[in-house]
């Protein structure tokens, strides 16, 4: 018997030219999005378990917003300290340091954290569920854009 024909060779496939990976600002941006409407649900959750009133509520918009303008500020001063030292080529960084970033920040989540647990009366604290009310839920990525422009003026050269 003959043998069957063979199929014809693939043609070589063209794969598409790479895509440049996103950029830092780029990814901060999808963050902020899908932040939003995780913190729309996270709010409306904590106030229906809460049985949060309407100045309740407010109350809480009026913590969260001054929880991430604090952290904004802190951000904001942490890059100029980075900027500050690629300026004069210190790239070494002690961990200390790193540390004492990370305890300004802590000190805003932990008062923000406090502030809430005051908001929530005790009796209804039970039925919340855990991060609807962690302030961590609630920070806005983009406070994080003054340290996220940095990163891709190095990637870039610019610094």
């Amino acid at each position: 018997k003959p043998l069957p024909a063979s199929s014809p060779p693939a043609a070589p496939r063209k794969t598409p030219p790479s895509a440049a990976p996103p950029s830092h600002a780029e990814m901060m941006e999808a963050a902020a999005l899908a932040w939003q409407t995780r913190r729309s649900q996270a709010k409306q959750a904590l106030i229906e378990e809460a049985r949060l009133s309407a100045e309740e509520a407010a109350n809480f918009e009026e913590i969260v917003s001054a929880m991430n303008e604090r952290l904004r500020e802190e951000v904001g001063e942490i890059a100029e300290e980075l900027r500050e030292r690629l300026a004069q080529e210190e790239t070494d960084i002690a961990p200390r340091e790193t540390l004492r970033w990370a305890d300004r920040m802590l000190e805003t989540l932990i008062e923000t954290d406090d502030a809430l647990l005051e908001l929530v009366p005790e009796e209804e604290r039970t039925g919340i569920t855990a991060e609807n009310i962690d302030p961590t839920t609630y920070v806005d990525p983009t406070i994080f854009e003054p340290v996220v422009k940095l990163l891709d003026a190095v990637e870039e050269g610019e610094e």
